[in-house]
Protein backbone atom coordinates (compact mmCIF):
# COMPACT_ATOMS: atom_id res chain seq x y z
CA UNK A 1 0.00 0.00 0.00
CA UNK A 2 0.87 3.74 -0.98
CA UNK A 3 2.56 5.43 2.02
CA UNK A 4 2.14 8.27 0.03
CA UNK A 5 -0.85 9.60 -2.47
CA UNK A 6 -0.68 13.39 -3.63
CA UNK A 7 -3.70 13.23 -5.43
CA UNK A 8 -5.62 12.99 -1.72
CA UNK A 9 -4.69 16.20 -0.85
CA UNK A 10 -7.45 18.70 -2.39
CA UNK A 11 -9.83 16.00 -1.52
CA UNK A 12 -11.37 17.43 1.49
CA UNK A 13 -10.85 21.07 0.00
CA UNK A 14 -13.75 19.90 -2.29
CA UNK A 15 -15.70 18.71 0.33
CA UNK A 16 -15.71 21.05 2.16
CA UNK A 17 -16.44 23.66 -0.45
CA UNK A 18 -19.79 20.99 -1.82
CA UNK A 19 -20.79 21.70 2.36
CA UNK A 20 -20.95 25.78 2.33
CA UNK A 21 -23.29 27.83 1.25
CA UNK A 22 -21.64 31.33 1.24
CA UNK A 23 -20.67 31.51 -2.67
CA UNK A 24 -17.65 33.33 -1.68
CA UNK A 25 -16.36 30.94 1.11
CA UNK A 26 -17.48 28.34 -1.96
CA UNK A 27 -15.25 30.06 -4.15
CA UNK A 28 -12.10 30.59 -2.14
CA UNK A 29 -12.38 26.81 -0.79
CA UNK A 30 -11.96 25.86 -4.97
CA UNK A 31 -9.56 28.41 -5.40
CA UNK A 32 -7.09 26.57 -2.71
CA UNK A 33 -8.47 23.23 -4.10
CA UNK A 34 -7.82 23.93 -7.67
CA UNK A 35 -4.52 25.38 -6.40
CA UNK A 36 -3.49 21.84 -4.66
CA UNK A 37 -4.27 20.04 -7.20
CA UNK A 38 -2.36 22.47 -10.37
CA UNK A 39 1.12 22.29 -8.12
CA UNK A 40 0.74 18.70 -7.23
CA UNK A 41 0.19 17.67 -10.96
CA UNK A 42 2.81 20.61 -12.31
CA UNK A 43 0.37 22.02 -14.34
CA UNK A 44 2.32 25.55 -14.29
CA UNK A 45 0.05 27.70 -15.73
CA UNK A 46 -3.22 26.83 -14.08
CA UNK A 47 -1.46 26.75 -10.95
CA UNK A 48 -0.07 30.42 -11.29
CA UNK A 49 -3.91 31.44 -12.87
CA UNK A 50 -4.96 30.99 -9.34
CA UNK A 51 -2.72 33.74 -8.05
CA UNK A 52 -3.26 37.20 -8.03
CA UNK A 53 -0.38 39.59 -9.26
CA UNK A 54 -0.20 40.81 -5.54
CA UNK A 55 1.21 37.52 -4.52
CA UNK A 56 3.35 36.59 -1.84
CA UNK A 57 4.81 33.44 0.26
CA UNK A 58 5.74 33.31 3.60
CA UNK A 59 7.49 29.95 5.18
CA UNK A 60 8.32 29.68 9.22
CA UNK A 61 9.37 27.22 10.41
CA UNK A 62 13.74 25.94 10.10
CA UNK A 63 14.12 27.13 6.69
CA UNK A 64 12.20 30.84 6.56
CA UNK A 65 11.70 32.06 3.28
CA UNK A 66 9.84 35.28 1.53
CA UNK A 67 8.67 35.22 -1.99
CA UNK A 68 7.77 38.13 -3.60
CA UNK A 69 6.17 38.94 -6.90
CA UNK A 70 5.01 36.74 -9.96
CA UNK A 71 8.80 36.87 -11.41
CA UNK A 72 9.58 34.90 -7.75
CA UNK A 73 6.65 32.88 -7.59
CA UNK A 74 6.91 31.87 -10.79
CA UNK A 75 10.68 30.88 -10.53
CA UNK A 76 9.98 29.17 -7.41
CA UNK A 77 7.19 26.95 -9.06
CA UNK A 78 9.20 25.94 -12.33
CA UNK A 79 11.89 24.63 -9.64
CA UNK A 80 9.31 22.94 -7.45
CA UNK A 81 8.06 21.32 -10.89
CA UNK A 82 11.58 20.46 -12.40
CA UNK A 83 12.45 18.58 -9.09
CA UNK A 84 9.90 16.67 -8.72
CA UNK A 85 9.02 18.17 -5.19
CA UNK A 86 5.49 19.45 -5.78
CA UNK A 87 4.58 15.75 -5.31
CA UNK A 88 3.50 16.08 -1.37
CA UNK A 89 0.75 14.82 0.67
CA UNK A 90 -1.31 16.99 2.52
CA UNK A 91 -3.59 14.56 4.45
CA UNK A 92 -5.55 17.61 5.57
CA UNK A 93 -7.69 17.34 9.04
CA UNK A 94 -9.00 21.19 9.84
CA UNK A 95 -10.13 24.04 7.61
CA UNK A 96 -11.45 27.43 8.39
CA UNK A 97 -12.54 29.88 5.98
CA UNK A 98 -14.00 33.51 6.40
CA UNK A 99 -14.40 36.03 3.89
CA UNK A 100 -10.73 36.65 3.50
CA UNK A 101 -8.53 33.71 3.81
CA UNK A 102 -8.78 29.85 3.86
CA UNK A 103 -6.48 27.95 6.60
CA UNK A 104 -5.77 24.14 6.23
CA UNK A 105 -3.87 22.05 9.02
CA UNK A 106 -2.80 18.65 8.37
CA UNK A 107 0.57 16.22 7.87
CA UNK A 108 2.49 16.48 4.78
CA UNK A 109 4.32 13.95 3.66
CA UNK A 110 6.69 14.47 1.07
CA UNK A 111 9.55 12.26 -0.61
CA UNK A 112 13.01 12.78 -1.47
CA UNK A 113 16.11 10.83 -2.87
CA UNK A 114 19.26 10.25 -1.17
CA UNK A 115 20.94 13.00 -2.99
CA UNK A 116 18.09 15.51 -2.09
CA UNK A 117 18.64 14.74 2.18
CA UNK A 118 22.38 14.90 1.59
CA UNK A 119 21.93 18.24 -0.02
CA UNK A 120 19.63 19.46 2.55
CA UNK A 121 22.53 18.52 5.37
CA UNK A 122 21.69 14.90 6.05
CA UNK A 123 23.82 12.49 6.59
CA UNK A 124 21.84 9.36 7.89
CA UNK A 125 18.15 8.57 9.10
CA UNK A 126 17.84 6.58 11.47
CA UNK A 127 21.39 5.62 12.68
CA UNK A 128 22.20 4.45 9.31
CA UNK A 129 23.98 5.98 5.81
CA UNK A 130 22.09 7.25 3.04
CA UNK A 131 22.16 4.88 0.37
CA UNK A 132 22.65 6.33 -3.26
CA UNK A 133 19.37 4.82 -4.49
CA UNK A 134 17.27 5.73 -1.62
CA UNK A 135 14.27 7.29 -1.24
CA UNK A 136 12.89 9.31 2.01
CA UNK A 137 9.72 10.36 3.59
CA UNK A 138 9.35 12.90 5.31
CA UNK A 139 6.70 14.46 7.61
CA UNK A 140 5.56 17.04 9.96
CA UNK A 141 2.37 19.10 11.09
CA UNK A 142 1.89 21.99 8.26
CA UNK A 143 -0.68 25.06 8.97
CA UNK A 144 -0.91 26.73 5.45
CA UNK A 145 -2.84 30.71 5.52
CA UNK A 146 -4.29 31.18 1.96
CA UNK A 147 -5.22 34.55 2.05
CA UNK A 148 -7.92 35.61 -1.02
CA UNK A 149 -8.00 39.10 -2.59
CA UNK A 150 -11.69 40.68 -3.30
CA UNK A 151 -11.47 38.95 -6.82
CA UNK A 152 -11.33 35.41 -5.64
CA UNK A 153 -7.27 35.35 -6.45
CA UNK A 154 -4.63 33.74 -4.06
CA UNK A 155 -2.70 36.27 -2.38
CA UNK A 156 0.21 33.57 -1.74
CA UNK A 157 0.30 31.55 1.19
CA UNK A 158 1.55 31.43 4.49
CA UNK A 159 3.05 28.36 5.52
CA UNK A 160 3.78 27.41 9.41
CA UNK A 161 5.66 23.77 9.77
CA UNK A 162 5.36 22.31 13.29
CA UNK A 163 8.78 20.67 13.14
CA UNK A 164 11.77 19.58 10.66
CA UNK A 165 10.33 17.52 8.19
CA UNK A 166 13.89 15.11 8.79
CA UNK A 167 13.60 14.72 12.16
CA UNK A 168 11.36 11.89 11.69
CA UNK A 169 12.26 10.80 7.75
CA UNK A 170 12.11 7.03 7.18
CA UNK A 171 13.34 5.43 4.28
CA UNK A 172 11.17 4.03 1.90
CA UNK A 173 11.20 2.31 -1.35
CA UNK A 174 9.58 2.43 -5.39
CA UNK A 175 6.52 -0.20 -3.93
CA UNK A 176 5.75 2.16 -1.10
CA UNK A 177 4.36 5.17 -3.92
CA UNK A 178 2.06 4.95 -5.98
CA UNK A 179 2.61 3.93 -9.54
CA UNK A 180 2.10 7.33 -11.26
CA UNK A 181 4.82 8.92 -8.62
CA UNK A 182 7.94 10.17 -10.38
CA UNK A 183 11.38 9.84 -8.94
CA UNK A 184 13.50 8.59 -11.51
CA UNK A 185 15.06 11.46 -12.88
CA UNK A 186 15.58 13.09 -9.54
CA UNK A 187 17.89 10.21 -8.44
Amino acid sequence: MAKINPHHSWLPLEERANDVSNPRHKAMLAQVRDHMCFEIKGQLEELLGTLSPRANYHFYGNAMMNINGPAGIREFYTGLIASGANQFEVDIEKIVVDDDNVVTEGKVRQIYTAREVAAMGVAEVNGEALSDDGLYLTSTQLITVWPVDDDGLLLGEDVYLASDPFADCQKVTPADLPDYYLYEDRM
